[in-house]
């Protein structure tokens, strides 16, 4: 862990987008995931000290860049048991899930509001200049935006499905007003797709319509509501959004575009490239619709070493704030200093499996 967040420092890059750390122990989606706890911050707070060290080192100075921690709840893809927010039936098929299985009430959630609160405290004690609450993926926070059946206040209305996070970002503001918020928000979930290793994508409908999707069909992306929360969280102070889609366990060619399915994945439905310009379309969408907002996009990993060149041209079109480049940047970590350097990324070292690295783990 320590070594990838040198890499990161050395990157070249100016804003390093932390990777998800869980608030709670039963919130972690692997044994290896890391953990904002009393006990874990002075070990966060030395990982932290030595990547803006390894900017220094390389760049001569590090006042010029931006780093930030992903707050998370995994939901009902914690490893120790799922936790679920609702039932959403295509979803829960999925992971085998009966309808009888217990769904977090809303105690619970009242609860984890505030240890939200804390790690943030503790990320703003450590140095960190902004935190993000994950809303993406079909994680906790983004499947209670989606819980239409669930009774109480976290469910039902769009009032309903985004008061925990609202209550949040207020919260923390209230706490640590200096620190910047930020949200990897899903703006599009999509539907589950059959998982059938080596067999083509079909599309499981069922049930309720996903966060994002239109209600007519789920196969369409419908912002809606997504572009209304984020005003909403600009109100309580966010500063940077994130624009994600999909879920990488049933939906993985919507979120990062691949040709090469993982060894127990289905082929791609559809060609990488559609699945880029939807990215780029969607961010932009959010984009134009608040233009002082700093909107980083995703989903360019597929392009390689083109991937610069996209960013390059969708800022240049105010389409977008900033490239991220997630995925990528573990395989090349230094892609943004060859850019300022070069002029441009390297074919030989940029990522040529996107999501096949999903096969290498398991």
């Amino acid at each position: 862990t320590f070594r990838r967040w040198q890499r990161f420092g050395e990157s070249g890059a100016k804003l390093i987008w932390g990777e998800a750390t869980a608030v709670v122990p039963d919130a972690r989606a692997n044994p290896r995931q890391l953990l904002l706890s009393p006990k874990t911050a002075p070990s966060i707070e030395r990982l932290l000290k030595a990547t803006r060290k390894a900017h220094r080192d390389r760049f001569g100075r590090d006042d010029d860049l931006l780093v930030g921690l992903q707050l998370t709840h995994s939901g009902r893809w914690s490893y120790p048991r799922p936790l679920i927010a609702t039932h959403l039936p295509a979803v829960d098929a999925t992971k085998k899930l009966s309808p009888e299985h217990p769904t977090l009430d809303d105690t619970y959630l009242d609860e984890l509001q505030e240890r939200y609160v804390e790690a943030a405290v503790m990320a703003a004690g450590a140095g960190f200049d902004f935190v993000d609450i994950k809303q993406c993926h079909t994680y906790l926070l983004n499947e209670l935006l989606a819980s239409r059946d669930r009774p109480g206040r976290y469910g039902g209305d769009f009032e309903g499905r985004t008061r925990f996070v609202r209550e949040v970002f207020a919260a923390i503001r209230n706490r640590v007003p200096a620190l910047m918020l930020a949200t990897r928000l899903n703006v599009f979930d999509g539907p589950p797709y059959s998982g059938e290793a080596g067999a083509l994508g079909e599309p499981i409908v069922m049930g309720a319509s996903a966060w994002g999707s239109s209600a007519d069909d789920p196969l369409k992306p419908d912002l809606s509501e997504p572009v209304r929360l984020i005003g909403a969280l600009r109100e309580l102070g966010l500063r940077i959004v994130n624009v994600s889609m999909g879920s990488p366990y049933y939906n993985p060619h919507i979120g990062r575009p691949f040709e090469r399915a993982p060894v127990d994945g289905y082929r791609p439905p559809e060609h990488p490239l559609v699945g880029v310009e939807r990215h780029f379309r969607l961010t932009a969408e959010v984009q134009e619709a608040f233009p002082d907002l700093a909107v980083i996009g995703t989903g360019y990993s597929w392009l390689r070493h083109y991937a610069a060149n996209a960013g390059a041209a969708n800022v240049a079109a105010g389409r977008v704030s900033m490239m991220g480049l997630g995925r990528g940047s573990l395989a090349y970590p230094d892609f943004a200093a060859d850019v300022v350097e070069r002029g441009a990324m390297v074919g030989r070292k940029s990522c040529i499996g996107v999501s096949y690295c999903t096969a290498l783990m398991r």
